[in-house]
């Protein structure tokens, strides 16, 4: 973009308008908290297939993850007594910040997946289980995704699929769901590579995927979520 281009930018987009984005950004998040609904349970008898997708993904289980759509923190609970050991889980539910202490013993974070207090390059995984498909912008969450990972890390993401998940009849909650072609590109644009999705179900899949290098992949969108084009 030109300069003049960026300065006619810099008019439009003034306080009164970015506190508008905001504001309305904030409501459809809050919209999407998840209190009071989240909760996994896994039996000591039974191989939860979140834990089955883990192990046949990652190397071992000292990496350090980061759990987003981490709900009230049953997923989180069930993974650690699984045996992985770093994990940051994170949640827009205000809720479920108290509840997951209360009921699960972990220590949640009350934070936006698409604009994480993290910095650069934090984490070796980023999971999430049935959280993706709640995102208003899914390329914006997967940039924010590369961004904290760092080099060769992995990311992995259990997703509906389908028409079935798509209605807003049938859920007022799933605003993305994707087919597999559509993921993989989705994934690729965020700048993930070695991307490989996996049919669960007639209606679950997870994408997998690895950040190579430091993410200075073939377009500019890493360049934005760094702020680049504000300066």
């Amino acid at each position: 973009m030109s300069e003049s281009g960026h300065e006619v930018m810099d008019a439009y987009y003034n306080d009164r308008l970015k506190k508008r984005i905001g504001d309305t950004w904030a409501s459809a998040m809050r919209c999407q908290d998840g209190d009071d609904w989240d909760q996994c349970s896994s039996p000591d008898h039974v191989y939860h297939p979140y834990l089955k997708i883990l192990d046949e993904n990652l190397p071992h289980k000292n990496l350090k993850m980061l759990e987003v759509g981490a709900g009230d923190g049953s997923e989180t609970r069930m993974f650690l007594d699984h045996g992985y050991t770093d994990i940051t889980g994170i949640t827009v539910g205000r809720k479920n910040v108290d509840r997951g202490k209360a009921l699960h013993g972990v220590d949640l974070l009350y934070m936006d997946m698409h604009f994480m207090d993290f910095p650069n390059e934090s984490f070796d995984v980023v999971i999430g289980f049935q959280t993706y498909e709640h995102s208003m912008a899914p390329l914006l969450l997967g940039l924010e995704f590369n961004r904290v990972l760092r080099k060769n890390g992995r990311i992995i993401m259990h997703v509906p699929t389908g028409v079935a998940h798509m209605p807003p009849e049938n859920n007022p909650h799933h605003l993305n769901v994707l087919e597999q072609w559509q993921a993989k590109s989705m994934f690729m644009r965020s700048g993930f590579s070695n991307i490989k999705i996996v049919q669960c179900t007639s209606e679950m899949m997870y994408i997998y995927g690895e950040k190579r290098g430091s993410g200075e992949h073939n377009n500019h969108f890493n360049d934005i979520v760094n702020g680049k084009f504000l300066t």
